[in-house]
């Protein structure tokens, strides 16, 4: 199949509004890690935070039909959310930069399997970005290098794993691993609060995130 019949049958599923597994094509994607399979192609619509947006068939940001993906291999700082919490320190600004790395552009989608997010029904991903230069960037590693967010390995998506943990040390120092990042380092006094759920109702085996221990600076600055 040549590349111009490849092309005029993405933009007919582009029309068609429908965003479907597309097989890996050499020189028309990024060059894939072993075990990862192309399962969506679109557009970066809009970062929603360091490590989440919405991937649509167009880039128009304000589109209402779009599918909400999460990044594989990567946490970011939680940004604030009006009605729902504060966020994190540097949240919004880790979806700024993700924003500056990502927003409008051509994006591929893969995975080992049709890996999802158990508590949201997100689609887990490593997205590449295509860049104006024709080049693809990894959504995910771009971030990690910068010092934007912690390696969060998965087992049943592997492909990234060691590169991820390799890219979080060499950014050591930088932005959220900076320990003056969110204040100054030898700060006394700040009121601290701390919340621990050891043993979260129903099964643990389905609720594997239900223990956790927050710790709150309550500080007004």
């Amino acid at each position: 199949m040549s590349m111009d019949v490849r092309r005029a049958l993405f933009a007919c599923a582009l029309l068609a509004g429908v965003l479907t597994p597309v097989p890996a094509v050499a020189d028309d994607g990024p060059t894939l890690h072993p075990g990862e399979v192309i399962r969506e192609r679109g557009y970066v619509a809009r970062v929603t935070d360091g490590d989440t947006f919405r991937l649509a068939n167009t880039p128009n940001r304000r589109t209402a039909n779009y599918e909400v993906i999460r990044l594989i291999g990567i946490q970011a700082p939680e940004v604030s959310r009006k009605g729902f919490h504060a966020g994190e320190c540097n949240g919004d600004l880790a979806q700024s930069v993700l924003a500056n790395i990502a927003e409008g552009r051509r994006a591929v989608l893969t995975s080992a399997h049709d890996t999802r997010d158990a508590e949201r029904d997100r689609k887990l991903r490593t997205v590449y970005v295509q860049k104006a230069d024709g080049n693809w960037v990894d959504m995910a590693a771009e971030m990690l290098r910068l010092g934007w967010g912690q390696w969060f390995p998965k087992k049943t998506e592997p492909a990234h794993n060691l590169q991820y943990r390799e890219l979080t040390a060499a950014a050591a120092g930088l932005n959220i691993w900076d320990p003056t990042n969110c204040g100054t380092r030898d700060a006394t006094g700040i009121p601290l609060q701390m919340w621990v759920q050891p043993d979260p109702s129903g099964n643990d085996w389905k609720n594997v995130n239900g223990e956790y221990v927050r710790i709150a600076n309550l500080s007004p600055d």
